[in-house]
């Protein structure tokens, strides 16, 4: 037999005897939406929220002091510190901010203890107040929210709070409350049932209680209970302090202002936060090997969705957004994202308070670490780890480059196999291309030989005929493959010019141009360089140095000295060139001269990112350098 919920609702809100209701997972900015809409949807004669009177002047200062976050910190004479901070996304402060903004009455109207006995728990995920609306997610709820054992302090809390708004009716009628999902119907049940057992405590005066204390630190004992400090937090402590990312807190508090609040979505907020990761990650590396393709960041948004719902949520959290950004586009990338969802610009400066720096479980007061807990405990957090290969410090770079040995230099064995294979694959594909010239297409006898022509058997349907196709395989092979990747223009950004010899049979003879590997270091004599353009050629041979050989003094540019190399080393009549655009007319004209062919395939026509990948390669200080080469080659 279902039990009978204590709230009415109505226009979709959950009321009581006068009191709506906005009960609330702390720090979550779905029901810090849900406070604005519901203050702003009406008049309401005053506001009150679950805190005790007797911080009504520090938590009011520190709401004003918002968008530049400060916390109260509470020492009790036991020892135990707890921590109040004004969070925007808190339902709680958003009340407040909206009570103080419209100069509502404002009422605090918890009790007095230092026993909260509450613990964080885990609840479903607040997106879905999304297609529920928030009173059905609320009593959806309701069965599954521990409730206080009786006697309890939290049982002697809501007792208090109910006989609190009881009387707020009578003063002020229509009472907007706002507090914790945990104490929200019982409190209703009890107004309902005007059940206020244990509530002897006086009303709150809404000027501050008699408790307060000042500021000063002053000896703890019985008669000064506890001292209560206001501090700015700093930027560093945020992600422990706050309920939601501080970027997305950064970006709810920006939208505040705005008449379309009511319009802002925690997941534009997520795309937000990768489209602002992506734009700094590409302005710190201008490489084009670090950009971050529309395909990719579709990708990464996919795979952070899977995760999500794997985990039995709605929305990501940052766990799942770095394993998708380094699953998708390496720890670099998933570095720079964490950094960005820790950045909030509302910073205190020259402030007048102490700064504050906090982990998930210590604060520091007085230059101690110690335990804390928090004031307004929200949904319950999980830490995990994630393990991101970063880009070595620079100091550490500088050392490897001044000890690097430039005179025996050599490859990464495993890129070459990859590029190797690569190139394989063009070959076949510039050789299928030289035969398209030979293909014929036939009516059918007897054979269907290479395959239906499907084009010329649909144009000749009326005629009740079958065309088949005839592809005679290509008089010769492709030998050489050239790849531009980049122009080389006279900038100097391709300084690095160099002939690699085959070390084997299955190996390509190398001549390339890329960047000067000597500035960047992943690790001691291994340096990284990028392909500008390059040429292979197989089966190997030696060619010398093709950037000195005086038979090509007549190429105006690295790109026309690759091609000439081609044709003049190559042992196949085709030579397959890659590039963004068609071979120009002089490399034409200097093939044809040497009785060979450029077939010329589009840059465009294979991936960004696999092109991305094959240009990136690893210059190792000597062949012994390969037994340690794969601790620091990612």
């Amino acid at each position: 037999m279902s039990q009978r919920s204590p709230f009415d609702i109505i226009d979709g809100r959950l009321w009581q005897s006068g009191v709506c209701f906005v009960p609330s997972v702390h720090g979550k900015l779905a029901f810090a939406l849900e406070a604005r809409r519901a203050f702003l949807s009406r008049r309401f004669g005053a506001v009150a929220v679950e805190l005790p009177d007797s911080l009504r002047p520090e938590v009011i200062e520190i709401a004003r002091l918002l968008p530049v976050i400060h916390s109260i910190t509470l020492e009790e004479y036991t020892g135990i510190h707890s921590v109040l901070t004004a969070d925007p996304c808190d339902s709680i402060f958003e009340a407040i901010r909206l009570a103080d903004a419209e100069r509502t009455p404002l009422r605090f109207i918890d009790i007095e203890t230092f026993d909260l006995d509450e613990n964080d728990y885990n609840l479903p995920d607040e997106y879905a107040i999304k297609g529920l609306g928030f009173a059905k997610f609320t009593l959806a709820l309701d069965p599954f929210i521990p409730k206080a054992p009786e006697e309890s302090t939290s049982w002697r809390r809501e007792a208090s709070m109910a006989r609190s708004l009881d009387a707020l009716t009578i003063e002020f009628g229509e009472v907007l409350f706002v507090c914790g999902l945990r104490h929200g119907s019982e409190i209703a049940r009890r107004l309902r049932d005007r059940d206020f057992r244990d509530a002897d405590l006086p009303l709150p005066t809404g000027e501050g209680g008699a408790k307060r204390r000042v500021r000063e630190v002053i000896p703890k004992s019985e008669e000064s209970p506890m001292v209560v400090d206001i501090r700015a937090a700093h930027v560093d402590s945020l992600y422990f302090l706050l309920g939601e990312m501080p970027y997305l807190t950064y970006l709810y508090e920006k939208s505040r202002g705005n008449l379309s609040v009511e319009e802002f979505e925690q997941l534009d907020g997520i795309k937000e936060l990768l489209l602002a990761t992506r734009a700094e990650y590409q302005k710190a590396n201008k490489e084009s090997f670090y950009r971050v393709s529309i395909s990719s960041f579709q990708n990464l948004l996919q795979f952070a969705r899977n995760l999500t719902l794997l985990g039995g949520r709605l929305t990501p959290e940052l766990y799942q957004l770095a394993v998708a950004a380094k699953g998708v586009s390496g720890s670099a990338f998933a570095a720079k994202l964490m950094e960005m969802a820790k950045y909030y610009p509302y910073l205190a400066i020259d402030s007048d308070y102490e700064t504050l720096r906090a982990t998930q479980s210590t604060i520091e007061l007085n230059g101690e670490p110690a335990d804390y807990f928090s004031r307004l405990p929200g949904s319950a957090k999980e830490w995990k780890r994630i393990k991101l290969d970063l880009e070595p410090p620079k100091e550490k770079q500088q050392e490897w480059q001044r000890s690097f040995n430039p005179h025996s230099t050599c490859s990464y064995p495993p890129e070459d196999d990859v590029i190797e294979r690569f190139t394989d694959y063009v070959r076949a594909r510039a050789l299928k291309l030289a035969g398209i010239d030979l293909v014929r297409v036939e009516e059918f006898q007897a054979s269907f030989k290479d395959g239906l022509d499907i084009r010329e058997t649909m144009r000749n349907l009326h005629r009740e005929k079958i065309y088949v196709r005839e592809e005679p395989p290509s008089k010769g092979k492709v030998g050489a493959v050239v790849f531009i990747f980049e122009e080389d223009r006279e900038d100097g950004r391709f300084p690095f010019k160099l002939t690699w010899d085959a070390e084997h049979d299955n190996e390509s003879t190398l001549i390339f141009y890329a960047t000067n590997y000597l500035e960047d270091f992943v690790g001691p004599q291994i340096a990284r360089a990028f392909y500008g353009g390059a040429l292979f050629i197989f089966p190997p041979k030696f060619v010398g140095d093709v950037w000195r050989d005086r038979r090509f003094r007549g190429a105006k540019s690295s790109m026309e000295k690759l091609v000439f190399a081609a044709c003049l080393h190559s042992r196949d009549r085709y030579v397959a060139y890659v590039s963004a655009n068609p071979p120009t007319k002089r490399m034409k004209e200097h093939a044809e001269r040497h009785h060979r062919h450029l077939i010329y395939i589009p840059l465009s026509s294979f991936g960004k990112s696999t092109i991305q990948r094959l240009r990136y390669f690893h210059v190792l200080g000597g062949r012994k350098v390969r037994s340690w080469a794969q601790k620091y080659i990612r």
